[in-house]
């Protein structure tokens, strides 16, 4: 049941975490300032502010709607290609047996039990084949479970806040005599937001590549 209510849980994340950006497009696109009266002030003025108040609310609902569809459409590793931007090992499975030491445990048993890695002189792609069998064997281990889910989970909401920045430089030059200001502030809400999500999701995944690591030593296991 957990599972079940977690995969709800983080669904309910991402449908608001689009409303809350598609609520500033939309007050951009109408060069008003981001801010619950503003949003209430052009709803409640819709037919003085039409048509275009109606053409920026359709731009909104269509980037909105092409953001929830890619999160669920994209495959993992074209979602995982734009947060690491690189098409090949866009993954911190391709480099995690390289380095003596982990995050409180040794990689050494590992490298014995699996030569190919060393024979290949740490070739990413045998390191990341490896790490693939190892993810296979432990994935239902607590450490590596909630680790997986929070992962998929930030790179998710990358992948919203990345098609809203888009969105934004792509409309920002047709939203003619919007105020320099406005539009900056803007920019600083979605720039900071992608950036925070690309830096906390590479985290995280480089935690669940270690913490796969550690499933397979035990560590972390009854």
């Amino acid at each position: 049941m957990a599972p079940i209510m977690n995969e709800v849980f983080h669904r309910m994340l991402l449908v608001v975490f689009n409303l809350l950006n598609t609520i500033l497009l939309f007050l951009f696109l109408l060069q008003l300032p981001y801010g619950v009266d503003s949003l209430v002030s052009s709803l409640t003025h819709w037919s003085q502010l039409s048509p275009g108040i109606s053409i920026a609310a359709a731009i909104a609902f269509t980037i909105a709607t092409t953001a929830l569809l890619l999160v669920q459409r994209l495959p993992g590793k074209f979602k995982s290609s734009l947060l690491y931007f690189r098409r090949n090992f866009a993954h911190p499975g391709h480099r995690v047996f390289f380095g003596g030491k982990g995050p409180g445990f040794e990689r050494e048993p590992l490298l014995q039990a699996h030569p190919e890695i060393h024979d290949s002189a740490y070739n990413p792609q045998v390191q990341m084949q490896v790490w693939r069998r190892l993810y296979q064997q432990n994935a239902k281990s607590d450490l590596v479970v909630g680790t997986v889910s929070s992962w998929r989970l930030l790179r998710n909401l990358y992948l919203i806040a990345l098609v809203f920045l888009i969105a934004f430089f792509v409309t920002w030059p047709f939203n003619s005599g919007v105020p320099t200001v406005l539009a900056m502030s803007y920019l600083f809400i979605y720039g900071v937001q992608v950036i925070f999500l690309m830096l906390s999701a590479r985290k995280t995944g480089g935690r669940l590549a270690n913490n796969v690591l550690a499933s397979a030593l035990g560590i972390g296991t009854k």
